[in-house]
């Protein structure tokens, strides 16, 4: 079996391909839509405070911020 071959074979299908690049996509446009304004926000914050413990405050950042927009929400 020659290099071409063992490339050939351990490389997906053109479909798994396609599937993979409308995965790809498709998480892309969920993190920019639920994620990152609010965690970008949060990262400036949390360098604003510089807490002793960067990764509890930045949890309990996220999920104060997380709980205030489900009510407001639900307030709509």
């Amino acid at each position: 079996m020659d290099a071409a071959t063992d490339a050939d074979a351990e490389r997906p299908p053109p479909s798994q391909d396609a599937q993979d690049a409308r995965d790809e996509a498709s998480a892309k446009v969920y993190l920019e839509t639920h994620v990152t304004s609010v965690l970008h926000d949060a990262l400036v914050a949390l360098n604003a405070a510089r807490p002793a413990d960067p990764l509890a405050w930045l949890g309990e950042y996220l999920l104060k911020e997380s709980a205030a927009r489900k009510a407001k929400a639900d307030a709509a």
